[in-house]
């Protein structure tokens, strides 16, 4: 995703996600703006990122390139910066 905004005060502009197992491979996520996850928003369920660059992304309140929350959380092979 390139770009996105959540709008008022919604999170997640680039995925959002509520009690779901989300995975994201081999992607760019960037430039995104919400309230809290920038880039990604992820309540309850599980996150697995592999071969992802997250960067460049901002929240009015939190978790810039990722907000995870209840999550099993797997990270590899991948670049978070500048969030």
């Amino acid at each position: 995703t390139n770009g996105g905004s959540s709008g008022s005060r919604p999170s997640g502009a680039g995925i959002n996600g509520y009690y779901a197992n989300i995975t994201v491979n081999d992607s760019v996520i960037t430039d995104n703006l919400g309230y809290e996850g920038g880039g990604i928003y992820a309540y309850a369920g599980s996150l697995t990122i592999d071969n992802t660059e997250i960067s460049d992304n901002d929240t009015t309140r939190s978790g810039g390139g990722v907000y995870a929350y209840g999550n099993t959380v797997t990270i590899s092979n991948s670049t978070i910066a500048r969030n």
